[in-house]
């Protein structure tokens, strides 16, 4: 059975990580929660069903391919599956499709038959079922989707959220955002197919969704301390958020929280990526301010793009004023360097061949799926520079690990940081520290999916 739950109940729950009289509860725009059906504390069990069904964008019903809660009718993004660090993991997948699809969990370290990849025989056939079993060593914001003609299946609904709880902000409101986009044609319909603009630049659609939704309107008191959990769901979108006259205090990213937090008026989020940012909001109650998304110069051939609405902010009556210093209370971890004296370097060289009528993309001089493995050795700690000679920026995506960013084009990278996805732009070389910690054959690729299906993704091969 499905569960139709706002965020109320979703944080009612988490504040089990502290600080429990923190969390605010907030309610839109809503997300299906996954049911646990273990009672066991320390397992979460679910069950998800990919499955035709239908949403509503603007008033049209729209047909998708989404996920479900067991048996439930599939929602577009897919339940949240909420856990606490080291729990077990256990979902029980079910594909109802036409089509041979993946449950890929992005970002948490997992067992690599657990991953979902493309790579042996990870392909769950139409009618048939897999069990993914892993344990939680990671907190942080997560999400799943498929890794099997990803471009096209993600586009027609299929991700959701993973969500490891992390520790409560003192005071704030707390929100989980997926962000998407998606292309609409004259009756309304998500269009699957791409188009040569996709191919070349990434899907960038012209309806933005948050939690599904399009331009939703949240209500807020006119003093709020917000924390949002944000993840770049989209094709081939980069997002970059601003909220005027605001400012985005970074605390995590995609490998958890930061060591040290940072501020930013604008905040850019490849796809694939996630942020941990607090917001305090400011104005007078009625007023209302749009969150907007702009441009993004990608490089020479930066597709062209405006900037568009993602919600609106309503503020009532004022509430509680956040602490002063809020932001020395915020939560954070120890993150050390890694070490990379006496480690292998690596050289990856993103390119793609142009056509009058077709592009192709590759790494190395070689293309999926017809590229032979790179090979590593677990255990060993790797200094890899991922070479961007394309004419446009690449958000370059890892399995199984995270990785630390060194510098760009020898500029010391400015915070340190744990990521699965590091934007390369155009042109440039972008060092990152790379542990090998799992055996197996783990993916690496741009997380442009069009790109990624075209032939920018490889295999690292890991043995002992």
């Amino acid at each position: 059975m499905t569960a139709r739950v706002t965020l109320v109940s979703l944080l009612v729950v988490s504040g089990c990580t502290g600080a429990e009289d923190a969390l605010r509860p907030v309610a839109e725009p809503p997300q299906v929660e996954a049911v646990d059906r273990n009672p066991d504390p320390g397992i979460v069990e679910v069950e998800l069903t990919a499955t035709v069904g239908t949403t509503t964008l603007d008033g049209v019903d729209v047909p998708i391919w989404g996920y479900a809660d067991g048996d439930g009718l599939p929602t577009m993004p897919g339940p949240m599956i909420v856990a606490e660090p080291g729990d077990l993991l256990v979902v029980h997948f079910y594909n109802q499709l036409e089509d041979g699809t993946t449950l890929h969990f992005h970002g948490p370290r997992l067992p690599n038959e657990m991953d979902g990849a493309p790579v042996g025989g990870a392909i769950v056939a139409p009618g048939e079922s897999f069990d993914y079993v892993f344990p939680l060593e990671d907190a942080g914001t997560f999400w799943y989707h498929p890794h099997w003609d990803t471009a096209r299946q993600l586009e027609r609904g299929l991700y959701g959220q993973l969500v490891v709880r992390e520790p409560a902000v003192a005071g704030a409101n707390e929100r989980f955002f997926l962000l998407d986009d998606v292309d609409r044609d004259d009756s309304g319909h998500i269009v699957v197919e791409a188009t040569e603009d996709d191919r070349r630049f990434g899907r960038r659609g012209d309806t933005m969704l948050v939690n599904g939704a399009v331009s939703p309107v949240l209500d807020l008191s006119s003093n709020a301390l917000e924390r949002w959990h944000l993840t770049n769901a989209s094709n081939g979108r980069y997002f970059a958020l601003r909220i005027p006259e605001h400012t985005f205090t970074v605390i995590g990213t995609d490998g958890g929280l930061l060591g040290e937090s940072y501020d930013t008026k604008r905040l850019v989020m490849t796809p694939g990526s996630r942020f941990d940012v607090v917001v305090s909001i400011t104005g007078a109650p009625g007023d209302t301010i749009d969150v907007m998304t702009e441009p993004v110069d990608r490089g020479p051939s930066s597709p062209n793009d405006v900037s568009h609405r993602l919600m609106t902010l309503r503020l009532g009556a004022a509430g509680s004023s956040p602490p002063d210093g809020w932001k020395g209370s915020l939560p954070r971890r120890q993150i050390a360097p890694i070490d990379v004296s006496g480690a292998k370097a690596r050289e990856l060289r993103l390119g793609a061949a142009e056509r009058p009528d077709a592009v192709s993309f590759y790494i190395n001089a070689e293309s999926w799926p017809f590229a032979e493995p790179e090979q590593g050795v677990v255990g060993d700690v790797e200094v890899w520079s991922v070479v961007n000679d394309t004419a446009t920026s690449e958000p370059f995506h890892l399995h199984g690990t995270f990785v630390q960013p060194l510098d760009l084009d020898g500029t010391a990278w400015p915070h340190l940081s744990l990521e699965d996805v590091v934007d390369i732009p155009s042109g440039s070389t972008v060092r990152l520290a790379v542990p090998l910690e799992r055996e197996g054959n783990w993916m690496f690729h741009s997380h442009i999916l069009e790109h990624a299906e075209l032939g920018m993704m490889r295999v690292l091969r890991l043995v002992r």
